[in-house]
């Protein structure tokens, strides 16, 4: 079977390109959560506000775990860093509840600009589909 692009979908290269949370796993082993945008070069990720994933036995049910964050290069000015390509063995989506529980966590300047982003483009994107189907209504998300 044979794929087609279309010429409005976006390339990995251009989706890459712009902000989004993101799962790293590192050459080190260490998964991070973060706010991820690749150079223009290719040579290396942007990574805003990294929060390194970790395990912890849980306190109150024997034998099972939780994931917790810890800050990753706390020191980082602005909570900025670069992280090399070759340093990365996967990039991912992190899971939904995950997601929230960084979102809860981590905030930074550029993170409120992103969600808003993202709210935006999606009721762009259904208000499109209604008006391809005749339907011309204001869109809002609820929750």
């Amino acid at each position: 079977m044979e794929s087609i692009m279309s010429d409005k979908e976006k390339t990995t290269e251009q989706q890459l390109a712009e902000p989004r949370l993101c799962g790293i796993t590192l050459t080190s082993g260490e998964d991070i959560l973060c706010i991820m945008a690749h150079d223009a070069q290719g040579a290396e990720y942007h990574v805003s506000n990294p929060a390194l994933v970790l395990m912890k036995e849980s306190e109150t049910e024997e034998g099972k775990f939780q994931i917790v964050f810890s800050p990753y290069v706390p020191v980082a000015h602005g909570g900025q860093c670069k992280v090399q390509k070759s340093q990365v063995v996967t990039l991912y989506r992190p899971d939904d509840d995950l997601a929230e529980q960084y979102r809860e966590i981590y905030r930074h300047p550029g993170f409120e600009k992103l969600l808003v982003a993202e709210e935006t483009k999606a009721k762009d994107q259904a208000k499109k589909e209604l008006k391809e189907q005749g339907i011309d209504a204001e869109v809002t998300f609820e929750g």
